[in-house]
């Protein structure tokens, strides 16, 4: 089946929504609503590292490691190559890129209904998926029993009601307990080993390679926030 996309813009943003098939081996083999948010800035000077609108302030930006990776898996083989590819075919059509439209999102959602059976929707393929308003993520998130997301914005209070459906992006126990203390659950990247974890409370990620890949993103679904009771965190060791 065909790519199914809808691509607006709001202020500094551009936001790509795609429905297509997955063959990757970490996120299963299925249907996936994927979003994506370049800033402005990218797409018109064609240039992935100029990504301070697009990942804000997180610590494995470019920006925030003086225009060098932080290590975030998106600056890596294929990913970035597909990354850079999507900013020259936004380049070339800058100019004819609308602000949102509720008919024409209507539309989409409507078009996605009728030709995919869902099996996962993955906010923030790249870019922080808070950027997406609250809305249109709450609409998103029907058409999936599975959704993942992950932000580093979880400690601004403008962004708490996101922790329905995102998962607090932490690095350190710090961070992770503050983030439950507002009721985000983590997605923590550890550095220690595994038996150090209590795993009464955090359960490692089981599409990682140090749980051998035992589960795919879509059959997994356990990073979709707060909003159905889950209570552990999730983690995955550094790599």
């Amino acid at each position: 089946m065909k790519n199914l996309r809808y691509i607006y813009k709001t202020n500094n943003t551009v936001h790509v929504l795609n429905a297509k098939v997955s063959e990757n081996s970490k996120i299963g083999v299925g249907y996936v609503l994927q979003t994506y948010h370049f800033s402005i800035d990218q797409i018109i000077n064609n240039d992935i590292k100029d990504d301070k609108k697009s990942c804000l302030d997180c610590p494995l930006s470019y920006n925030q490691n003086d225009g060098k990776s932080g290590g975030c898996y998106t600056h890596k083989g294929m990913q970035l190559m597909g990354l850079k590819s999507m900013i020259r075919s936004l380049n070339k059509k800058i100019d004819s890129i609308v602000e949102f439209n509720q008919n024409e999102f209507d539309l989409f959602i409507n078009k996605v209904k009728n030709t995919y059976p869902i099996d996962l929707v993955r906010f923030g393929t790249y870019g922080e998926p808070i950027l997406l308003s609250l809305k249109v993520v709450k609409v998103l998130s029907t058409l999936s029993k599975k959704t993942t997301g992950y932000t580093h914005q979880w400690n601004k209070e403008a962004y708490n009601a996101y922790n329905d459906y995102f998962m607090a992006s932490t690095h350190t126990d710090v961070e992770r307990k503050e983030a439950k203390k507002i009721g985000f659950r983590s997605f923590f990247v550890a550095i220690d080993k595994i038996s150090d974890f209590k795993l009464s409370t955090a359960v490692n990620c089981p599409a990682s390679k140090e749980s051998t890949k035992n589960l795919s993103c879509i059959a997994c679904g356990l990073c979709n926030g707060a909003k159905n009771g889950n209570k552990k965190d999730v983690f995955i060791m550094k790599h």
